[in-house]
């Protein structure tokens, strides 16, 4: 495991909070000289512990209020072919290979219910390898803003 101290990890707190906040704000926020600031983000990039910046999109704004998650059974000789399916579906967020009673567990956003049942029973459903799927509609979401510590010595 790479080595991160306190300064890394107070960068990557105020970047994972905000990361189109400039170095300056940055550097003043958590009391830092702004070159120290730029060479550390650039560092932690270089050692892939920040492996992009984007953008975090509202996407209930843009019509997308239906959220849900679909566990998903597969044909384990048909597992791959699955998996790419799923990853050419427009609606899918994510999709993770996970223990217990399913293979698969795909996050989901449409703009209705309506279209929801379109996607898990015509595309997820009848994708090649496909079983069975189970479908678990979100009622509310909360996001967290994730904290870090450094490991104990």
């Amino acid at each position: 495991m790479a080595k991160f101290d306190e300064l890394d990890l107070n960068v990557l707190h105020e970047l994972v909070r905000d990361s189109s906040q400039s170095v300056p704000k940055l550097s003043k926020k958590i009391g830092v000289n702004t070159s120290v600031v730029y060479s550390r983000i650039k560092r932690l990039v270089k050692r892939k512990l920040i492996q992009r910046f984007t953008v975090e999109v509202n996407e209930e704004l843009l019509g997308y209020a239906v959220s849900a998650f679909v566990g998903v059974n597969v044909d384990a000789k048909k597992r791959d072919k699955a998996i790419e399916g799923l990853r050419e579906i427009p609606e899918v967020r994510e999709i993770c290979e996970v223990t217990g009673r399913f293979d698969f567990l795909v996050h989901v956003k449409t703009r209705s219910l309506e279209q929801l049942h379109g996607i898990v029973s015509e595309k997820i459903g009848l994708l090649d390898g496909v079983t069975h799927t189970e479908t678990f509609i979100t009622m509310k979401e909360e996001r967290r803003i994730p904290t870090y510590e450094l490991p104990k010595s």
